[in-house]
């Protein structure tokens, strides 16, 4: 599909708790923009009118979740708080969730245990990220992607919170019991797009180049993603 001349992806999320998540991903030329819709909000301005508590659909979206989820702050408590304004931001909305569904938090000083290290040996694990596990299914965040940078005209930086969305697709993929894939069709002139991998590897998915040639698709591709072909 294509709105205003930007092509526009939507996906389903797949997970045990019968909790979907839709996703939106809108792509223009060297922008990217997400927007996990119907259920998890996309942001929340850093820079005025900060909002330091849960949406509806987060909580909704909480409440629908059947078996436990672990959150691990790689910090401790009052060095995670203290770091900045943004963490600070995090720390606060993170003491929602166990509020509002089966989600446990927990500020763990792994640079003093190794063993939780080395319990995770795939995951990039660094200092004041996440993980988050579900029965052995982890996925990491660190704290530079709960937040977007840009800069305006003025050239003040604008700081926008993701959190919500990027904790609830991360929660998204350690419910389901496969990763969502999505295929980068590549051929006839197609622009390589690696600002949309990012934001689909961010999001939960796995994304693999697919030749436009390929005499057949893989049925287990949940997308197809064609970006201005030529």
């Amino acid at each position: 599909m294509s709105a205003g001349g930007r092509p526009v992806l939507r996906a389903r999320w797949l997970n045990a708790a019968q909790a979907a998540v839709a996703v939106l991903l809108a792509v223009a030329v060297n922008v990217v923009a997400v927007r996990l819709s119907a259920r998890v909000p996309l942001s929340a301005d850093m820079t005025a009118n900060a909002r330091y508590s849960l949406s509806a659909q987060t909580r909704e979206f909480l409440s629908g979740l059947d078996g436990e989820v672990d959150i691990r702050v790689l910090a401790r408590k009052a060095d995670f708080e203290s770091a900045s304004r943004y963490t600070s931001y995090a720390a606060t909305l993170l003491a929602q969730y166990p509020l509002h569904g089966p989600v446990t938090v927990e500020y763990v000083d792994y640079l003093r245990d190794p063993s939780f290290a080395a319990a995770y040996p795939e995951l990039p694990l660094e200092a004041n990220g996440l993980v988050i596990n579900r029965e052995g299914r982890a996925a990491f965040l660190g704290v530079g992607d709960l937040f977007e940078y840009s800069t305006l005209p003025s050239n003040e930086v604008k700081v926008t919170a993701v959190a919500e969305a990027r904790i609830a697709a991360a929660i998204a993929s350690v419910y389901s019991e496969r990763r969502a894939a999505a295929g980068m069709l590549t051929g006839n002139g197609a622009k390589p797009a690696a600002e949309l991998r990012a934001l689909l590897e961010k999001n939960g998915y796995g994304a693999d180049d697919v030749p436009l040639t390929s005499a057949s698709f893989d049925p287990a591709l949940d997308v197809l993603v064609l970006v201005a072909p030529t």
